[in-house]
Parts: C-alpha cells; structure tokens; sequence
C-alpha cells in the first residue's frame, strides 16, 4: 500500500511538477534543434542500426549537448535552459477545455510565446487488473482497490492541462483572461 501512495506522490509532486514539465518541453526542442545543426533528418537520432550510429549517440553526451547550447545551436530553448528561465504555467485546468477556452490559449500561445502541455495524465493505475495485496493481520489477500479509498478515488482524477507561457517580454505580465 505504501509504495503507491508513494508511486502517487512521485506523479503529482515530481513527475507532473509544472517547472519539470516546462523543462521537458524546453529540452525537447533545444535537443532537436541541436541535432538539425548537426545534420540529424528532422532533429532526431539515427537508428542504432550500426555501431557508427549508436557511436554517434554516445559522442552527444551531456558535454557536448551543454556546449552546443553554449554555441546557440539549441535556439531559444538551449538559451532558457541556460539562463533557467523556463516558460511559466499560467493557467491549469482539471477539466477539459471549453471550445472559449482553447480558442483563447490559442491566441495567447501564439501572441505571448508559450505552449499547452496535456500530457499530465492523473489516471496512473487502471483497475482493470487489481493488484492482490496482503493483510497479515487477518491472514488473507485483498485486491488493493477493496482496501485503499485513495484507490478507488483515483481512477477518476481528471488530467491536468496547463497553460505556460514566456517569462520574458510581453509574457511575463501574462494573466489568463476569460
């Protein structure tokens, strides 16, 4: 039981956290940019279909990737990686977007610079297979669904959407508005 209501807290405290989330956005994009400057189809990798290719992978170590983006070949990203000033999440949402809504975050992405980060999924553990747990006290195996109430709430947690937009220029007044 422990372990996920420890697997839980990882998930929405780390794993969800909006400043990881802004980073994995930004890290996502400086590494394809870097990858381009160096000739990589479409900013990715090459398939390790030969030891030249996974060779090629391993010689993109942190180094160097932290030297490209020293260089400015992680573009706008590798430079708010850099300097630590990751887009901000601005608005977040445990419902699904009105059509209003979407139409607004749309314009505000475009005008303020930002993106819309939907992939906070809370549905973590399926109840489709329980998993068994024992209750050495009365000697007996329960599913963990019939023992845990944070169990059988969280099937039905929302995914969370947010909103990040730039720190800097315009953006970093921003202010959501219906």
């Amino acid at each position: 039981m422990r372990f996920f209501i420890a697997r839980y807290q990882m998930f929405s405290q780390v794993y969800f956290h909006p400043v990881r989330r802004a980073f994995d956005y930004h890290v996502e994009n400086a590494t394809k940019e870097v990858l381009q400057s160096f000739n990589y189809k479409d900013g990715r990798f090459l398939p390790p279909t030969s030891m030249e290719s996974v060779q090629k992978y391993l010689d993109l170590d942190d180094w160097a990737m932290y030297g490209a983006f020293k260089d400015g070949r992680g573009g706008k990203h590798g430079k708010i990686i850099l300097t630590r000033t990751p887009y901000k999440c601005r608005k977040e949402w445990d419902t699904e977007l009105s059509k209003k809504d979407r139409r607004t975050v749309s314009r505000d992405i475009k005008k303020y610079g930002g993106f819309l980060d939907e992939g906070a999924v809370t549905k973590w553990y399926k109840l489709d297979k329980d998993v068994p747990i024992y209750d050495a006290t009365e000697d007996k195996s329960y599913p963990l669904s019939f023992k845990s109430k944070l169990i059988n709430v969280m099937p039905g947690l929302p995914k969370t959407t947010r909103l990040f937009i730039s720190q800097e220029g315009i953006g970093a007044d921003y202010e959501f508005k219906y």
